[in-house]
């Protein structure tokens, strides 16, 4: 699964995540306060058709 980040300077920025990770949560709760919109899909293809050229979608790697 992939959390997604759309952010307000029209990029998207997907990292692979597990759900269940307690410190997911807490960062989920940090840019969700940020205004920013945070949405979850199975795959970044589908999610690229239906946001059109509204957002250029990059994939990104926790360290």
């Amino acid at each position: 699964m992939y959390r997604v980040l759309l952010s307000t300077t029209g990029k998207a920025y997907a990292v692979e995540c597990d759900i269940d990770n307690s410190e997911f949560l807490d960062e989920l709760e940090y840019l969700v306060n940020n205004g920013d919109i945070i949405l979850f899909c199975e795959d970044l293809d589908d999610l690229e058709d239906a946001l059109g050229n509204e957002y250029e979608i990059e994939e990104v790697y926790e360290e």
